[in-house]
């Protein structure tokens, strides 16, 4: 089931679908605070993966632990978490000849 809280305001047009992945062995606070009207902010297990839509010129800040009071350990744009689509892959059929 998904669950969206805090979306986008409707004002932003440009929004992106990002996935993120805590690939750390600790806890996470991500938080993006550079949107007026917008503010998002979720805990991360270690190896938790997350999806969100966010607009291109959000910037995610990531938090050692849940205390957002640390010091910010990385500012990524989320226009690099942004996820590509791509065509799907082709079937490819063995063909045998009698």
């Amino acid at each position: 089931m998904s669950q969206v809280f805090d979306s986008v305001p409707s004002a932003y047009t440009n929004t992106i679908l990002c996935y993120y992945n805590n690939s750390t062995t600790q806890l996470q606070t991500l938080r993006v605070t550079n949107i007026p009207g917008w503010y998002f902010e979720r805990i991360v297990f270690p190896g938790e993966r997350l999806l969100f839509e966010a607009v291109s010129e959000a910037q995610l800040e990531i938090y050692p632990g849940c205390r957002v009071i640390q010091n910010l350990a990385r500012l990524v744009p989320c226009w690099q978490l942004a996820v590509q689509e791509s065509e799907p892959a082709k079937s490819k059929t063995a063909v045998c000849s009698a």
